[in-house]
């Protein structure tokens, strides 16, 4: 009986136990978790929006490294249709309208 419950705390990727439970009950390895690009963004957030079941954020990688992705809330999907890189500001907030006026109308 030991020996199960232990394995349904151990990540077989990272062949650990080192984990947490999160507010629904279920167990998470840390190490996936900091890999997850969702939770754990790879650059900083410059925004962010939810709309419907989407959700947006615009994010600087550094210097002039800026993109848009576009995540399915529900199931934490990277939608990669949406990705764009961008160099100057100006162009990502151009573009990032143009992303939240399409979402939005996909949900009327």
């Amino acid at each position: 009986m030991e020996g199960n419950f232990l394995s349904e705390y151990f990540c077989n990727k990272h062949n650990s136990y080192d984990g947490f439970i999160d507010e629904n009950g279920k167990w998470n390895c840390w190490a996936c978790y900091k890999e997850d690009i969702y939770y754990n963004p790879r650059g900083e957030v410059l925004m962010k929006k939810q709309i419907g079941k989407y959700f947006l954020r615009a994010l600087s990688l550094g210097g002039h490294n800026l993109i848009i992705e576009v995540w399915k809330f529900s199931s934490k999907k990277h939608i990669l249709a949406y990705n764009y890189s961008f160099v100057y500001l100006n162009q990502l907030i151009l573009e990032w309208d143009k992303q939240v006026k399409s979402l939005e109308n996909m949900e009327e």
